[in-house]
This record gives C-alpha cells, structure tokens and sequence, in this order.
C-alpha cells in the first residue's frame, strides 16, 4: 500500500502529462472548449509546472478527452507520445545509470514525484530468470477512466524502455 495517500479532491497531480495529453488533441484538430467543458481548468493550467489539480479535475479532462476523439483506447495512443523528457528529471537520471536495472530502479523509485496517481515497483529475478518486471498500481481507484491511465501508463513505459535498450520488443508479457 501507498505510504502517499490523497483523495480525488486533493490538489496533487502535475498538470505535465494532461498537458501533453492537451496540446497533442489540439494538434489533431480537437477544440480547447470539448477538452475543458465541465472543469476549472484553462488552456494555461497545461503551462504552469507548479499548478496541480485535483482527480476529479483530470478525470473529467480524461472523459472529455476520449469522447472528444471518440476513441476508446486513446490511451495506447497517448503513452506513444511519451519520451524521455516526460519523466522529467528522473528520466534523464535514469538514462546517466550504467545499466537497465538500476535505470528502472530510479525510475521506480521517484515514479510518485512526476505521476502521484500510481504506485511502481521493480520486480526482479522472476521465476528464477533474469528477467524484471514493473509493477503498477492505482495508488486511488481510477474508475472509469481505468482504461485510459493503465494502457497510456503500459504504452509510455514501452516505450521509454524501448528507448532505453535500443530494442522494439520490450514487454514480453502482461
């Protein structure tokens, strides 16, 4: 369990990636107004790295977000969009670590500073492989927009991961 605790009104999530998430539908031609309806939020909220919003504000951004593109796996899409510089300083302090594994460590490590709304942990030597696993958990339950955050948190870690090993096929299994 989460020794960061927080409830859907509580002001702590970073607007980064709902930023990201904004200007890449804006980008595809979507509207501000479909984005923000029935929120607090402004297009300038996506610019201020200080300000953090409430679960019941992203969510509301979410669900608009996926009925505003009518697509019920955005989230597949959106983690793609995600690269190193969305990690922020962990990413770059994963990328200066002299192997995979103690970049996931760090990674795994500060994960709750950039993204509050899960819990991850590194799982090594499984089954007696060498292999390593990232675990991640809701650290509030997502409810419906579920889907969306663990498949563009799925998507993004791929393809950080890609990035890191210079390989295509990074998730062997789920």
């Amino acid at each position: 369990m989460t020794d960061f605790l927080f409830d859907d009104q509580d002001a702590v999530l970073p607007t980064f990636f709902p930023g990201v998430l904004y200007r890449g539908l804006l980008e595809k031609g979507i509207r501000s107004e479909s984005l923000l309806r029935n929120t607090a939020l402004s297009a300038e909220c996506f610019s201020d790295e200080n300000l953090r919003i409430s679960f019941t504000e992203h969510r509301q951004f979410i669900r608009n977000a996926v009925e505003s593109m009518d697509d019920a796996h955005l989230g597949w899409w959106f983690g793609r969009q995600l690269n190193v510089s969305s990690l922020g300083l962990i990413g770059y302090a994963a990328m200066s670590c002299s192997t995979i594994e103690s970049s996931l460590q760090t990674i795994a490590h500060y994960f709750k500073i950039r993204a509050p709304l899960y819990e991850l942990r590194l799982l090594k030597d499984l089954d007696s492989t060498d292999e390593s696993a990232l675990q991640l958990n809701e650290a509030i339950d997502f409810s419906d927009i579920r889907y969306f955050l663990l498949s563009s948190a799925l998507s993004g870690a791929a393809n950080l991961l890609a990035y890191y090993t210079q390989q295509k096929n990074v998730v062997l299994r789920m």
